[in-house]
């Protein structure tokens, strides 16, 4: 592997890149001015300045929605999702704040399946589930809380990254209806209802005893 290049951006990027679809572009947002949002052509190696920035009271991670209109950044020392439109740059933020106090859950990772959304609270160990439609939110406990959260490389993190997958078909089954029939219907549903989210964490009591864990969690979406 050879580095063709380096191009500077404001502010450092954590997790905070995303393909398209296509392949051809990557959404980018960078720490600086509160979450900084850019563009890669991936066909060129050019990066686009959309001259977004978001001002949120700090800035981590980022993800999109299915159809690339909205973007969805944490704020982990406010406690705060930013809800970005992506075409006009702006956010509005949506607290995740269970624990009293600020900076008591810091929203961290951020996975998306369709209208739902998954934020790991690195400090209080839960798991956020938002309702990005509702913006309604609820809580799961996973881990115990984080005593203190090195936040360069997230060691004493509670909870760290988190993802979304549908259940494997173990049946070797085409769940895809491919008629009318009740029966393909209705395994194509069940299929679609079973869906797993992994959240990967790291023990929480302190940073000279952290070790990976591995929290598996089989939600109904």
């Amino acid at each position: 592997m050879t580095l063709l290049g380096t191009i500077p951006t404001d502010g450092f990027i954590a997790c905070g890149m995303i393909k398209s679809h296509d392949g051809n572009t990557v959404f980018i947002a960078s720490g600086g001015s509160g979450g900084h949002l850019y563009l890669l052509d991936t066909t060129s190696d050019t990066l686009i300045d959309t001259g977004h920035t978001l001002g949120a009271g700090s800035w981590h991670s980022f993800n999109i929605s299915p159809n690339e209109r909205v973007g969805y950044g944490t704020s982990p020392g406010v406690d705060q999702l930013q809800i970005i439109d992506l075409q006009a740059g702006t956010a509005t933020p949506f607290f995740l704040d269970p624990t009293p106090g600020v900076g008591n859950d810091q929203p961290d990772a951020v996975a998306v399946q369709g209208t739902n959304v998954y934020v790991t609270l690195r400090m209080s160990g839960k798991l956020a589930v938002i309702d990005a439609q509702k913006l309604t939110v609820s809580y799961i406990d996973l881990a115990p809380p984080s005593i203190s959260v090195n936040p360069a490389n997230c060691m004493g993190c509670a909870l760290h990254g988190v993802t979304v997958r549908p259940e494997p078909d173990l049946t070797g089954t085409n769940t895809s209806p491919s008629s009318s029939s009740q029966t393909s219907l209705t395994s194509a549903l069940a299929a679609k209802r079973n869906n797993h989210t992994h959240i990967i964490g790291i023990s929480k009591l302190t940073q000279s005893t952290a070790g990976p864990i591995d929290l598996f969690l089989h939600c109904g979406l």
